[in-house]
């Protein structure tokens, strides 16, 4: 089992890498929609799997001779293979506060 929290971490990682770059369109619109798609409460990880593999194809040339970016690429994608697939999300817990 896997939290919607630590993906959201592994995501962040990947992020801080790639925005050392400029990327073309087609790389900006994966690296969003991998962002949406991790950033749900509850993520489809087929959904993020995809995305992530595409933008692993379409940097493939970086990833060679970065060897920060390619390690948040595996540890991402290490996160997503794990036996159990379900996903949780931490639930916030809000104390009301009664008027006198």
């Amino acid at each position: 089992m896997i939290s919607s929290t630590s993906l959201q971490n592994n995501y962040i990682k990947l992020y801080e890498h790639l925005r050392k770059y400029i990327w073309e369109f087609e790389v900006v619109r994966t690296i969003a929609d991998l962002e949406i798609a991790t950033y749900k409460s509850f993520p489809d990880l087929l959904e993020i799997q995809k995305y992530l593999t595409q933008l692993r194809r379409l940097t493939s040339n970086v990833i060679k001779e970065d060897k920060e970016l390619s390690e948040a690429f595996n540890k991402f994608e290490e996160s997503l293979q794990e036996d159990n697939l379900d996903v949780y999300a931490n639930i916030k817990r809000f104390r009301e506060v009664t008027s006198v």
